[in-house]
């Protein structure tokens, strides 16, 4: 029997029961919202950076509220801030101050899960026929670890991949084997020097404005 919980979320704005009759599966979900931002603007403003070593502040993620013995309990937005528009390509690093996503398992089974996600294209606030060109999320490393130090399970395994502008494919992010990933676990995306490993790359050509994409997160109640 496989289950699916789905969190869809706002990833990125410019201004990151078995029925057994019939032999029918029905696959239950759960899901919350998260937002992801980033803003072009008009070239020469000044614009002030984000302290990355500031404490999480609101608006990092949310508690998704979902519950269960298998559960994603925090999701991340993706915040990309505002930058002036130029004749070049922009990569833009998340500016959240602690990006990370988790995922309980107390099942007591160690029948392992998948957590993937999957981004939509960044649509205008303003209007939503109108989208950036040409974007790539990338999520460049994913570092599990578990919540509580002393957890005995096997480690779970992070997964980097990269979302196009029109690539809505559902993509693992962290998947636990068998008699892994049991208890509570983060996947925090940092890289070993701890600098945030979530880019938005948008190329030149795009016009200003504020955009919005959707992150939607899903976890399955086994490997992949």
């Amino acid at each position: 029997m496989k289950k699916e919980w789905i969190i869809a979320g706002i990833l990125i704005s410019f201004t990151g029961v078995v029925s057994n009759g019939g032999n029918a599966l029905a696959v239950e979900t759960s899901s919350a919202s998260t937002t992801g931002t980033v803003q072009l603007i008009t070239g020469g403003e000044e614009i002030t950076p984000v302290d990355p070593n500031e404490p999480i502040q609101p608006g990092d993620g949310k508690e998704t509220g979902n519950k269960g013995p298998l559960s994603i309990d925090y999701v991340p937005n993706f915040l990309f801030g505002q930058v002036a528009v130029g004749g070049s390509t922009l990569v833009l690093t998340d500016q959240n101050t602690n990006p990370f996503v988790q995922v309980s398992d107390n099942r007591g089974s160690g029948a392992g899960w998948t957590l993937k996600l999957s981004a939509s294209s960044f649509k205008n606030n303003e209007d939503e026929t109108k989208a950036l060109i040409g974007t790539i999320l990338t999520i460049g490393q994913v570092t599990p670890e578990a919540v509580d130090e002393t957890n005995a399970s096997g480690l779970p395994t992070g997964s980097a991949q990269i979302f196009g502008a029109s690539d809505t494919s559902a993509k693992t992010i962290m998947t636990a084997a068998a008699d892994s990933g049991m208890g509570s676990w983060k996947g925090k995306f940092k890289t070993g020097t701890g600098a945030n490993s979530v880019t938005l790359t948008i190329p030149a050509g795009n016009k200003v404005g504020s955009y919005t994409s959707t992150l939607t997160w899903s976890l399955n109640n086994a490997p992949e």
